[in-house]
């Protein structure tokens, strides 16, 4: 289902290269913009498919699917107006722009992002931990030695799993983050034992929970093995 989407996208994109493209040889400047604008969309879509991108490439792919309503609107009014068929295409240019970036994201190139700061406290918003985009969360930390080495974060608002990459030469880890999608069905498991860890280290801070019970408080300790046989297998 993830091939047919993203094939259908790049299918679209290739249908509008082929219908301004011959423009081009009769020196018309909007089908020479508009064949480059979408065969640049077509190439980032192709190279996410077939091997990974550096972490620029999410904001050049984000750039260009904005492109695509832009241009097709300033096009639409050359005029000083819009008509019914011209609504309809800049309806189209829209989606398309959505869609492209929609397919984009589901081949997301493993990127780097760098997480700074100390050991959040229970409950503490986290967004101020991340340096790639201040809209962008670190939702868990389920791994800390000198810095968060394992959980979830977002990238462009979509979760992702963080993982720190270790450096062999110097036997220690270093500033940068791999990241991969996370489904839908894992994100839940995450985050519900998440909670049950900020359960646990509130009651510990309050002095209700001594620390031979962490994670999780006595109730919430069937859950969490539950939750821990789901997460790690």
């Amino acid at each position: 289902m993830r091939t047919l989407g993203w094939l259908i996208a790049l299918l679209v994109n290739f249908g509008v290269i082929a219908a301004f493209a011959p423009r081009m040889f009769y020196g018309d400047v909007v089908g020479f913009v508009v064949s480059t604008l979408f065969a640049a969309i077509c190439a980032l879509l192709v190279v996410a498919r077939v091997q990974h991108l550096p972490s620029w490439a999410h904001t050049a792919m984000k750039l260009l699917c904005w492109a695509v309503p832009v241009l097709w609107l300033a096009g639409s009014l050359d005029k000083g107006m819009i008509s019914g068929q011209e609504m309809y295409s800049i309806i189209f240019a829209v989606f398309l722009g959505w869609g492209s970036w929609r397919a984009f994201l589901l081949y997301s190139p493993r990127s780097t992002l760098r997480i700074s700061g100390t050991r959040p406290e229970a409950g503490e918003p986290l967004n101020f931990r991340l340096s790639v985009m201040k809209a962008d969360r670190v939702l868990t930390i389920n791994d800390y030695y000198d810095g968060p080495r394992l959980g979830i974060a977002e990238l462009d608002g979509i979760p992702h799993i963080y993982e720190a990459e270790f450096d062999q030469s110097s036997d220690e880890y270093g500033d940068r983050y791999f990241l991969s999608l996370i489904d839908q069905e894992l994100l839940a498991a995450v985050m519900e034992d998440w909670a049950i860890w900020c359960r646990w280290d509130e009651a510990h801070k309050r002095g209700e929970a001594v620390s031979e019970t962490h994670p999780a408080l006595p109730y919430e300790r069937s859950r969490h093995a539950e939750l821990k046989q789901l997460i790690w297998g």
